[in-house]
């Protein structure tokens, strides 16, 4: 079964829409959550990392994971070191610090090492270009959430807005129909053999609702901010609603592969979300076309991807490329991927070197693929090293799904998507001519390039004094009002 297609039906059976707890648009804050959860509940959903799920019961209005550290009463070190984080997140890193500012920008957990800093890949450029006619305000999640040392100077985080939102009153109870609804999506979702309960996850998100409305309310009524830029919008919805109350204009950044059946980009025509931003700043015009966002198109313009236009420009394609092959693996598809490698092997006979880049997740593992490769003569990639350079050491990238296949567009390159399942992630990748779903290492094709047109349409390679240009229009014009 189809979650995405079955929430959809649902939704119209039951005019979800509609449902209101207080002021809580109660559709609008559970719908990706039960999606989400759905999916990962069924083994046979093929599900992106993007469409993970929140922790239930976490009312800290966020999705992103906290590195949490032994809390040992006995060590006067670590009583010390936490005393001056709480002095630091009150002071120096607290993000009221400094007073108004133009820009609120909302960043993405750090996860890539450049010159022995981590980056925010998303926000960090960007608020490189806005800071040369914007004072920017880099706002995170979590002390805890991300490595250090940080590339970017100067950020705050919300850690005691989090305390606050803690003692904020949560949502106490359900109206009568909201009860029958709970009943409803319950009763539907055991129909289906979805062994979860929505209502459960609908509590807590009206919960997390009521706790942080009121604290992003207050936040940027201090900061009194000209535009809130934020990264996922999926999982910050009290603050656009929060900004749009206060006729503060809020633009999300695209961080993932939007597209029809991830219910956090796919709404239904001609209805206005009070918790979408305003605007819907795109990679390309590629991911508003498969996508439907709930925006006119003036609102959602293509600016590209600032960190990888950087990366091409700095990894320009090697003179040998195309007498390499790599594969990008992933943990949920690491054997198909393995089997379509080591038929490469054999049927190029020596004629390419074969490269293997592990996920993350995977470095350490020492498994019968990583010896089966090995044997094969396949080169696995050293852990850290750089997917981009990579991808433009190789001719032809292999892969069954993930953002990397998405972005070695972006280099010129025509990823071969094999089949394990999961190529219905890819499926708008193929769609647009710009990758080839193929069955087996047989129907392989190297070193074919995708067209220049597709690649402008998937990644928008604009300048900074474009994406400026963008920002500035977008604050002119405000909030969306349908």
């Amino acid at each position: 079964m189809n979650v995405a297609d079955h929430l959809k039906r649902l939704e119209e059976e039951l005019d979800l829409f509609d449902w209101r707890e207080g002021d809580a648009p109660v559709w609008e804050l559970a719908r990706y959550s039960i999606a989400s959860v759905a999916s990962a509940s069924m083994p046979s959903e093929a599900v992106s990392p993007q469409q993970m799920p929140r922790k239930e019961g976490n009312s800290d209005g966020f999705s992103f994971g906290t590195a949490s550290r032994p809390d040992d009463h006995s060590s006067a070190r670590r009583r010390l070191e936490r005393f001056r984080r709480r002095l630091s997140l009150a002071t120096k890193r607290n993000p009221l610090r400094g007073g108004h500012c133009d820009v609120a920008l909302f960043g993405h957990p750090r996860r890539k090492q450049e010159n022995g800093r981590w980056i925010d890949l998303y926000a960090d450029p960007v608020s490189v270009i806005l800071c040369k006619a914007y004072d920017v305000r880099l706002i995170e999640m979590d002390w805890n959430s991300h490595k250090k040392p940080e590339l970017t100077p100067d950020l705050r985080y919300i850690d005691d807005l989090r305390r606050q939102a803690r003692r904020q009153t949560g949502f106490s109870q359900f109206s009568p129909v909201g009860e029958t609804k709970n009943r409803a999506l319950d009763e539907a979702f055991r129909a289906a053999g979805i062994e979860i309960e929505p209502s459960n996850i609908v509590r807590t998100e009206i919960d997390r609702w009521c706790r942080w409305l009121p604290i992003y309310t207050d936040l940027l009524k201090k900061l009194a901010p000209r535009a809130v830029v934020l990264v996922n919008g999926s999982h910050l919805k009290a603050l656009v609603a929060a900004a749009r109350r206060l006729g503060i204009p809020s633009i999300e950044l695209q961080h993932g592969s939007p597209a029809i059946g991830k219910l956090n980009y796919d709404f239904p025509a001609g209805r206005r979300m009070e918790t979408f931003p305003d605007f819907f700043f795109s990679f390309g015009k590629f991911w508003t076309e498969v996508s439907r966002l709930p925006l006119p198109l003036e609102r959602t313009p293509p600016v590209g991807f600032t960190y990888l236009r950087d990366r091409v420009s700095r990894f320009p394609e090697a003179s040998d490329a195309g007498t390499r092959i790599m594969t990008i693996s992933q943990p949920t598809c690491r054997a198909a991927l393995a089997a379509a490698t080591l038929a490469s092997v054999q049927r190029t006979g020596g004629a390419f070197e074969l490269l293997w880049k592990n996920h993350p997740v995977e470095e350490k593992l020492q498994d019968d693929v990583a010896r089966a490769l090995e044997e094969a003569g396949v080169r696995t990639l050293p852990p850290g090293a750089d997917l981009y350079e990579a991808i433009a050491s190789a001719g032809t990238i292999i892969g069954g799904y993930s953002t990397a296949l998405y972005e070695s567009v972006a280099f010129g390159r025509r990823p071969q998507i094999v089949k394990t399942g999961h190529e219905q992630l890819m499926s708008n990748l193929v769609a647009a001519d710009a990758a080839d779903l193929v069955c087996s290492a047989q129907e392989i094709t190297f070193n074919r390039k995708p067209r220049a047109d597709v690649v402008d349409s998937l990644f928008a390679m604009r300048s900074d004094s474009e994406i400026l240009e963008k920002f500035d229009a977008a604050v002119k014009l405000g909030p969306y009002v349908a």
